[in-house]
């Protein structure tokens, strides 16, 4: 009998550890699903452990790609090729599942291509460090391209949707959101909820660590290196910080309202169905700022100052960047300001 769900889970050198992560869907209030667990060439006792609840759930299958791939998006890939079910849904091999999460996955689709619920980031130990926020999970074609909002192990999507998509491709890190936005860009769309289902280990040693950001947004071009100092330090003190919280807030709440009044906005399920009592819910501060870390580099005889920006790829960075200057426009003129009274060139408003 075909299941309704094909889980993929990536792996390399889990060993017992993974059986937490087994047994966190074999627990699932929803039961019609198939696992596969895509063993990347461990070298420890990973294999073993999932060929043991193999025999015990038949619902589980180890499947070992004829190489090693050192990174997870062709494991899925090859997972997605075995599987069986119209809806794909993902989850990496140190992570767990409360268990509602699939019945939740299955009914946030009902009316989407693709879901993703609310999370709860750990450590090692168990402890419970974060948790989503009901402003994380409210969707937009237009949000999305702003950052990488789901981890692959929140996410469901329909498996005609994934074709269209073309897959995982493997990069230098965030593939997770590079897949959601060509999901988008083949006009997928998401569906959210709010329960937080999903235990993401938090841990130095862990992939999502070692991302590396290559591309950045630049803010502004100075003469002398002088000059940038001087307006990193300003930029950075606190009555400016004050004010471009206050700017970010204003440009993301009329950005959000635009779009609803479109008809596009997506809410989480199980959260406020209107957008200004989503907004009294949440400290939207934590979300809208275009300044997270300033670097200065050397370029030619001037200095530019500049942003790194959360993405692996040129097209990705081109995407945020054109974005950030048609939402973030409140807060980009107060930077143009402090640039120019310190004897800069603002670059970063279209």
């Amino acid at each position: 009998m075909t299941p309704r769900v094909s889980v993929i889970c990536p792996t390399y050198n889990r060993g017992p550890a993974i059986a937490e992560t087994l047994q966190s869907v074999r627990a699932q209030t929803f039961g019609d699903w198939e696992l596969l667990v895509v063993d990347d060439g461990s070298t420890d006792e990973t294999a073993a452990t999932v060929s043991m609840w193999a025999q015990r759930d038949s619902r589980i299958r180890l499947v070992t790609p004829d190489q090693r791939y050192g990174h997870p998006a062709i494991p899925r890939n090859i997972g997605a090729a075995h599987a069986r079910a119209d809806i794909v849904a993902y989850l990496d091999h140190d992570d767990v599942w409360l268990p509602d999460h699939l019945r939740r996955t299955i009914d946030a689709l009902a009316s989407a291509d693709a879901s993703a619920g609310g999370y709860e980031h750990v450590r090692p130990d168990g402890e419970v460090i974060s948790r989503s926020s009901l402003l994380e999970l409210v969707w937009h074609p237009e949000i999305a391209e702003m950052g990488p909002l789901f981890e692959p192990s929140r996410v469901a999507v329909r498996r005609d949707v994934l074709d269209r998509a073309g897959g995982w491709r493997p990069g230098a890190g965030l593939e997770d959101w590079d897949l959601w936005l060509r999901i988008t860009d083949v006009g997928g769309r998401f569906a959210t909820f709010a329960a937080r289902t999903t235990r993401l280990l938090q841990d130095v040693a862990t992939r999502r660590y070692r991302v590396v950001r290559p591309h950045r947004l630049v803010l502004a071009r100075f003469d002398s290196p002088a000059g940038a100092v001087r307006c990193r330090a300003a930029l950075e003190a606190p009555p400016v910080q004050d004010q471009l919280t206050r700017a970010a807030v204003e440009d993301v709440t009329r950005w959000y309202r635009t779009l609803d009044a479109h008809g596009d906005l997506v809410l989480p399920a199980g959260g406020p169905t209107d957008l200004d009592e989503l907004l009294a819910t949440v400290d939207i501060t934590d979300l809208t700022g275009v300044l997270q870390e300033l670097h200065l580099l050397q370029r030619g005889t001037g200095v530019e100052l500049s942003m790194p920006l959360w993405c692996a790829s040129e097209e990705g960075a081109a995407r945020v960047s054109t974005r950030l200057a048609q939402v973030h426009r409140r807060q980009l003129r107060l930077i143009a300001g402090v640039v120019r009274d310190l004897g800069g060139v603002p670059l970063a408003l279209s």
